[in-house]
């Protein structure tokens, strides 16, 4: 029989597809304003359906935070991912 998984470990299976759906799409998009969009909807919907079963906002001290916090990261880090990757291409389409 498998051990359940202990609260932060659930916390952070759950949040882990979040943060890499967020850098991939800031990759793909490289778009600030879309990702100031994204990033707090995000945030809302987590925090209302996945911490509070039934949509209630509340907030969580830390645990709010550090959410917050791999959102933002994880957006940031997308976006300048995907600006290296413009910039590679536009290199490679010039020739240099």
């Amino acid at each position: 029989m498998a051990d359940p998984l202990r609260p932060a470990e659930a916390e952070r299976a759950a949040r882990t597809p979040l943060g890499l759906n967020i850098g991939v799409g800031a990759a793909a998009t490289v778009d600030r304003a879309a990702m100031a969009a994204v990033v707090p909807l995000a945030w809302l919907v987590t925090d209302g359906f996945l911490e509070n079963r039934l949509g209630q906002l509340t907030w969580h001290g830390s645990t709010d935070l550090s959410l917050m916090l791999l959102l933002l990261a994880a957006a940031g880090l997308g976006l300048g991912i995907g600006r290296v990757g413009q910039v590679r291409r536009g290199r490679r389409r010039r020739g240099r």
